[in-house]
């Protein structure tokens, strides 16, 4: 099996699922076909049978009475040896690490797989490809047994939702019906539902028993029994704020309350508290720290984080008795004393914040991080509450476990659980936090980068508060993709370069503002090759964008240093595109963001939706009919896949000219122009200049294009100088490119 490190000072495991909205630049030419705890029960007493009292028979009369034999005594039955009680540990592997063990599934041909805790039981879905889940895997982790249930799902249609009850729902958002299990994975409910499930509006609550979704065309909050399919209306037109701009923060485990929150800057409150049962509201305009109830409410976690301070605190409270639900949090300030207050802990890093688990059985924090600086590898966490201290620590290498932050948690058994792969059979891996010993945890860095190379690195994570990843550091088996990781040190160093010259082009804020929702972190992985891992992908994709976790990255060949500039341009794009997305669900004037792009296209024409479908638009691109005018709508082939990849070929030829008059189509510069206003409409462009360097690009060839003679081609695109190369030079191959960097104490050419 793959050797999983263990680092004695802090850690955690996670799972990741690369997401499918992955964005790629293709290696072809623009004319191309293709693109871019278990506390031991006691042992019940065996308790001794007591021997029979034995009933004289009776004397015959006037018979003497012979003196009887004695009878033997009876012998005690012996007490039975107790049962052995089943263990976690009899069903698991251990590895070469300290607390640490896997439970292999024998199951193959999966790409990867969803755990979920539901009870005391482990539910597994498998993802056979991208496309099917052929089934459901419930599994006991102390006795071992397994429960399936196969089904037709495809990874697009459904998802899965558990409840604190035992239960857990099988969401058809394709047919909008809802199917609730129990941990046994027998039926015990099923539902339809009016409304569309895919709603980004829609919030299952805790206790199993309730959905909630915004009914946006008559401005109520309707609760749906998932039960019998009952609706009650929380709030309607009275709520003084549009429900359009509102969302659900958090909903009590008893399903007696809820938390609004609001997008509009416009609405006096931050956030209102909602009584489900009787409809009223209290608003509040505080932003109170996080609270977190054990379930008896007689101990709180209370966490608060300041990125801009980058303080991230949790302060564990333990109370005499139990503290009742208060509509304004700020109430609860009188019962956080200092009598109450049992340990604080400070993390380093944010993210130990936002997939936190709490065991109260025994006041411990089990967090999950990556670590940055190598990040092949995930670290878990499990601070003791009642000190604040670090009590043990497991760092897990990412080619053996999935790489997602997520993780469940068994208090009764002292574990936590997560998946990955032995020997490519999928497997549960289980960490034993409250016994695993910290004071011999270590780990080593799978390869040291050269200093000039992880300086330059760093220098630009600090420009751009991004995180790059070289060498090793990048996963074999994520993103979608495979990828190769490069040990080309010089090369990656220039890369680095042309990622700076990239990055400079975008406004004063951009990056931060990319960051929405889950995302955290924004990721630059260099890698040097990229395989496909089914055939709906793209053969020849030399980048790509997509997200995991907690961040949105970019994932670029440096074989293609020629095309990196364009290549960032384009996968960026795809950035903005989701960032609208997210951005729409607070504000309606960016709802109908797709559907009024696809009024700038002909009339009879449809995206292909398909990276390697044939294409039936071709009349419509530049690179068949350039000299067309009004005829051209697309750059090349690839625009017509999806409206993604439309908007992102448009954008990295404005940023970049490779040679065609692509704009010289008013139909192409009008969708230039829709695109950039529409990012003008969602971003904050409080700090950005007047004139973006795009929107300066689309103005100039407006102004060519209209006849213009002042202004011309090199106005906007200049044509690169380079140094005259002495004839008697000779190129050494392994050092710097001065003219690219600067660096005086390095010349690629020694003359001789």
């Amino acid at each position: 099996m793959t050797k999983i490190c263990m680092k004695k000072l802090s850690s955690v495991l996670f799972i990741l699922i690369a997401c499918m909205i992955t964005g790629c630049s293709s290696s072809e030419k623009p004319n191309s076909a293709a693109g871019p705890s278990q506390t031991a029960t006691e042992a019940p007493k065996a308790t001794a049978t007591i021997a029979p009292t034995a009933t004289l028979a009776p004397t015959a009369s006037p018979a003497p009475t012979a003196t009887p034999t004695p009878s033997p005594e009876p012998t005690a039955t012996p007490t039975p040896s107790p049962t052995p009680l089943p263990s976690i540990y009899d069903n698991l592997t251990d590895t070469d690490d300290s607390g640490l063990y896997y439970y292999n599934l024998e199951q193959k041909n999966c790409i990867t797989m969803n755990s979920y805790k539901v009870d005391d039981r482990l539910l597994l879905s498998y993802l056979e490809d991208y496309y099917h889940t052929p089934e459901l895997v419930s599994i006991n982790p102390v006795t071992g047994d397994e429960i399936t249930l196969t089904t037709d799902f495809t990874s697009y249609c459904y998802f899965i939702q558990t409840f604190n009850n035992g239960t857990l729902a099988l969401i058809d958002m394709y047919n909008d019906h809802i199917d609730i299990y129990d941990k046994d994975l027998t039926l015990v409910s099923a539902v339809d539902v009016s409304f569309p499930l895919s709603d980004s509006g829609i919030i299952y609550s805790p206790s199993g028993k309730y959905l909630y979704h915004f009914d946006y065309d008559k401005d109520e909050l309707v609760q749906l029994d998932i039960y019998n399919g009952n609706e009650k209306i929380i709030l309607g037109e009275e709520f003084p704020a549009l429900l359009y701009n509102c969302y659900i923060a958090t909903i009590g485990d008893d399903d007696s309350y809820l938390i609004l929150s609001s997008y509009d800057e416009d609405v006096e409150f931050t956030s209102c508290y909602v009584d489900i049962e009787s409809g009223e509201y209290f608003p509040f305009d505080s932003s109170p720290a996080n609270l977190y109830f054990s379930p008896d409410r007689t101990k709180c976690l209370k966490t608060l984080s300041s990125y801009e301070e980058n303080i991230h605190t949790a302060d564990y409270y333990i109370f005499e008795e139990a503290v009742p639900q208060l509509s304004d949090p700020a109430l609860y300030e009188e019962y956080f004393t200092e009598e109450a207050l049992m340990a604080s802990v400070r993390f380093e890093n944010s993210s130990e914040l936002w997939g936190g688990k709490i065991d109260w059985i025994n006041d411990c924090y089990i967090s999950s991080k990556y670590i940055f600086s190598t990040t092949s590898l995930i670290e878990f966490n499990c601070y003791d509450l009642n000190s604040g201290a670090l009590r043990s620590n497991c760092v897990a290498d990412t080619e053996t476990f999935s790489g997602q932050m997520d993780f469940e948690l068994y208090p009764e058994l002292g574990m936590l659980s997560t998946n990955g792969c032995v020997n490519e059979d999928m497997a549960v891996y289980f960490w034993n936090y409250l016994d695993d010993d910290i004071s011999a945890a270590s780990y080593t860095r799978l390869n040291v980068l050269p200093k000039y190379l992880d300086e330059h690195r760093k220098q630009l994570e600090e420009k751009y508060n991004i995180y790059i990843y070289l060498g090793s550091e990048i996963g074999l088996t994520e993103f979608g993709y495979r990828v190769q990781p490069t040990n080309d040190f010089k090369q990656m160093d220039y890369v680095l370069g042309q990622i700076d010259e990239a990055l400079g082009h975008y406004p004063e804020g951009f990056l931060d503002q990319i960051k929405i929702g889950d995302i955290k972190t924004l990721g630059i992985y260099l890698c040097e090759g990229f395989e496909k891992v089914s055939d709906y992908q793209i053969g020849d994709a030399i980048a790509l964008a997509s997200e995991m976790g907690y961040e949105r990255f970019l994932v670029l060949d440096i074989n293609y240093s020629s095309q990196m500039e364009q290549n960032i341009y384009h996968e960026i794009s795809h950035w903005i595109d989701r960032t609208i997305n997210n951005m729409a669900i607070g504000n309606p004037e960016l709802r109908d963001y797709e559907e009024e792009w696809k009024t700038l296209n002909p009339k009879d024409f449809s995206y292909d939706y398909d990276y390697n479908g044939p294409k039936a638009a071709l009349k419509y691109i530049y690179t068949v009919n350039p000299i067309g005018g009004n005829k051209c709508y697309f750059t090349d082939d690839y625009s017509l896949t999806y409206p993604t990849e439309d908007r992102a070929r448009m954008f990295e030829y404005i940023m970049e000219y490779n040679g065609n008059d692509y704009y010289s189509s008013p139909n192409l510069r009008a969708k230039a122009h829709f695109y950039f206003d529409y990012i003008r409409k969602a971003f904050n462009t409080d700090n950005w200049p007047e004139e973006t360097e795009w929107e300066y690009k689309l103005r100039i060839l407006d102004e060519y294009y209209a006849g213009n003679t002042d202004v011309s081609f090199a106005d906007i695109y200049p044509v690169e100088e380079y140094e005259e190369i002495p004839d008697d030079a000779i190129f050494d191959p392994y050092a710097f490119d001065r003219w690219s960097y600067g660096y005086d104490d390095y010349d690629p050419y020694a003359v001789g």
